[in-house]
């Protein structure tokens, strides 16, 4: 457990506005910390457990949280292009106005999490449980795969989102 305005893990410092590109941070757990901003493109979060974290307006595009428990994390208007929540769990999260386009939510339970204003455009969300998820006004399109299931205010067809 880490927990400080400045945390160390595999001698990598994480502060908010820090620029750690490509780096292994794989099993980390976290607490309550605020990375606001921070640059972790291409990294490995995998296997990691968060939760109260601040990751807003950070670039976390490429990111690899597969099989990761993640709990009230700030993803607000964060750039998450690409990025892999396979196998994951993802609760009471806010990714509103969040750029996840191309990224991946194979398996994954989204919670109560919140997406709106989001682009899910091309996102993979094959099996993905989105039951109780907001995507008010969520952008979609290309959407690859079915989710299992939608909040029930929602159906998807040809790739798009589409509110009853």
């Amino acid at each position: 457990h880490y927990s400080s305005a400045e945390t160390t893990f595999n001698g990598f410092i994480l502060k908010p506005n820090a620029n750690l590109k490509n780096i292994n941070l794989a099993g980390i757990n976290l607490l309550d910390d605020k990375f606001r901003g921070i640059n972790l493109a291409g990294s490995d979060l995998s296997h990691s457990h968060l939760v109260s974290i601040d990751f807003s307006r950070s670039n976390l595009s490429n990111v690899d949280f597969s099989n990761s428990y993640l709990e009230n994390i700030n993803f607000i208007g964060a750039n998450l292009k690409g990025t892999n929540f396979n196998s994951s769990i993802i609760k009471n999260s806010n990714l509103s106005f969040a750029n996840l386009t191309h990224s991946s939510f194979v398996n994954t339970d989204v919670g109560k999490s919140n997406f709106y204003r989001s682009n899910l455009r091309g996102a993979n969300l094959e099996e993905a449980i989105f039951s109780e998820a907001n995507l008010t006004d969520a952008l979609s399109g290309g959407i690859k795969g079915t989710p299992s299931p939608l909040h029930p205010r929602w159906y998807l067809k040809d790739g798009i989102i589409i509110k009853k």
